[in-house]
C-alpha cells in the first residue's frame, strides 16, 4: 500500500487533526523501538518497578524508509518475543497513568496500537476516495469528520434502495 502510493498522498493529512501516512509510519517505527525496550526492561527488572520512559520521538523519515526499517525491526521483535516464557510475560512494571502492567498486557496493547494506526492509514485512503463515490456515500460514514458526509447537498436523490446493489 505504501510503496505504490503517490508521494503527495503520503504527505497529506486526511483531516486537520489527523496524521499523514508518513507521520503514522514514523510513529510506528518509533513505538516499535520504544515498546520493545519497555518490554525488555519489564522482563529483566525486579517486579513492579517504574515503567521505563522513552526518549522523545524523532521527526518521521521518508515513508518507504520508515516502512523498510519498521519491517526489519518488527522481524527482530517477533523473533525475540517468541523467546519469552510464561513467567517473563507475567512480570510487571508500574505505570503512573495506568497502574500495574504486565509484559503480556503491554504486548497485547502494542498489537492493538498497531491495528489502530492501520485503521488510520486505511481511513486516509478512504478520505481520498470518499468524495468520488457519488451516491454510494449513503452506504458509508465519512472516514473522518472533515470528509464530505452523505448529507452533502451535491448528492443526487436516491431513486432505488441502495441495499439492493
Amino acid at each position: 500500500m505504501v510503496r505504490s502510493a503517490p508521494a503527495d498522498f503520503l504527505e497529506r493529512r486526511p483531516a486537520p487533526d489527523e496524521w499523514s501516512p508518513r507521520e503514522v509510519l514514523g510513529h510506528l517505527l518509533y513505538v516499535e523501538r520504544l515498546l520493545r525496550d519497555r518490554v525488555a526492561a519489564v522482563v529483566a527488572d525486579a517486579q513492579d518497578t517504574p515503567m521505563p520512559k522513552g526518549a522523545p520521538a524523532p521527526p518521521p523519515a521518508a515513508p518507504n524508509a520508515s516502512l523498510a526499517e519498521w519491517r526489519r525491526e518488527r522481524g527482530e521483535t517477533l523473533a525475540w518475543l517468541l523467546t519469552l516464557g510464561p513467567a517473563e510475560l507475567e512480570r510487571a512494571s508500574m505505570s503512573p497513568r495506568f497502574g500495574r502492567i504486565t509484559a503480556r498486557e503491554q504486548i497485547d496493547e502494542w498489537a492493538y496500537h498497531d491495528l489502530d494506526h492501520l485503521r488510520q492509514l486505511l481511513a486516509a485512503i478512504e478520505t481520498d476516495l470518499y468524495p468520488r463515490i457519488g451516491g454510494y456515500r449513503r452506504l458509508y460514514p465519512p472516514p473522518f469528520p472533515a470528509a464530505p458526509s452523505a448529507d452533502d447537498r451535491q448528492l443526487p436523490p436516491a431513486s432505488v434502495h441502495v441495499g439492493s446493489d
